[in-house]
């Protein structure tokens, strides 16, 4: 099996405005993203959101 040479990025406050925003250019870009905040709920939304 090959490796994938995906850069990995991990970005607090990712459920928040700014963070959000961040998190979904570096998915688009094809990065490995990993992010952290304080809602749940918006989490959730926007990892269902990148999904699609």
């Amino acid at each position: 099996m090959g490796r994938e040479n995906r850069s990995v990025i991990l970005i607090t406050g990712g459920t928040g405005a700014i963070g959000s925003a961040t998190v979904e250019i570096a998915a688009k870009h094809g990065m490995r993203v990993y992010f952290t905040g304080t809602s749940i709920e918006k989490g959730t939304k926007l990892v269902k959101e990148l999904k699609k």
